[in-house]
């Protein structure tokens, strides 16, 4: 991918001024961001038409496929209302025995943090990964703090993700390191769908500052893996209780829709489906209001 030279940032407070913002009064006014990577990815023009159609307010784009690698695609989706909520995602490895990146499909991590520049993003997602059974949370947190920092140069805020399959299983994972970050501009982003199976419903969501939605079917798929890339479901069609998260985390955490689901993408086509990721979105949002 050809990366633009980051502009000059040396000037970047240590936290971004979004985070100093007084948090809105509930979460009917968080901001729903579409996902490129649910309509597969295409050109920044599509995505852009197919967000604004469906009533979203911001994007979140994986370099990897390119976004963020000319100065036009700022400002096709400025000029559309938009803006990027966050680059998803950059991998951080913890431990020993570094292979090197890429280590996923994802761009290295030199270029992630280009294309946030870019693209004007407002946060950088990350995941920690390491050698299975050799990575502390200690570690963990360390690493978080460097890549925070990088963060922080910029003016964005970083996000940490958990998984069962990365170096952060959990939320109680997650709080323990962020606690340990001491990084200000340092936050969770929790996936509803890992969250979900990973059956912890006991940890507090103060340190939430992203929150990404999907759903998920009632018995766990025999073959997790696959159903994690291609088969979540839309936001309130399944089994995943989605009112402790959005009451627990603050007020106004972006509520970021991806839904992989290459059968569904296929039925509705992509403008169709954005608007029924942002239909299911906007129901579950408001849902907690409602039912308070």
């Amino acid at each position: 991918m050809n990366t633009p030279l980051a502009p000059d940032h040396m000037d970047a407070p240590l936290v971004p001024d979004h985070m100093d913002a007084p948090l809105v009064p509930d979460h009917m006014d968080a901001p729903l961001v579409l996902t490129a990577s649910a309509l597969e990815n295409p050109s920044i023009e599509i995505v852009v038409d197919a967000a604004r159609r469906a009533g979203f307010d911001a994007l979140s784009l994986w370099p990897g496929a390119g976004y963020g690698a000319t100065a036009d695609h700022r400002r096709v989706i400025e000029d559309a209302g938009l803006y990027v909520w966050d680059v998803d995602a950059a991998i951080v490895w913890v431990g020993p025995d570094d292979p090197g990146s890429p280590y996923f499909e994802e761009a290295p991590i030199d270029d992630v943090f280009a294309s946030a520049a870019a693209l004007g993003a407002r946060a950088v997602n990350a995941l920690m990964i390491g050698p299975r059974g050799q990575t502390s949370l200690e570690a963990c947190a360390r690493a978080v703090q460097i890549v925070a920092a990088r963060a922080a140069d910029l003016g964005m805020l970083l996000t940490v993700e958990f998984a069962r399959s990365t170096a952060v299983a959990d939320l109680h994972q997650a709080n323990a390191v962020l606690a340990d970050t001491g990084a200000p501009n340092a936050g969770i982003l929790l996936d509803t769908w890992h969250h979900h199976w990973s059956n912890v419903r006991d940890a507090p969501f103060e340190r939430v500052r992203a929150i990404q939605l999907s759903d998920a079917p009632h018995e766990r798929p025999v073959d997790f893996p696959q159903a994690t890339r291609h088969r979540r479901e839309v936001p309130g069609t399944g089994a995943v209780d989605f009112a402790p998260i959005l009451s627990g985390a603050p007020a106004g955490t972006p509520l970021i829709v991806e839904v992989f689901n290459g059968p569904l993408l296929a039925r509705h086509g992509i403008t169709g489906f954005a608007q029924v990721l942002g239909d299911a979105a906007r129901h579950v949002r408001n849902r907690p209001i409602e039912s308070a």
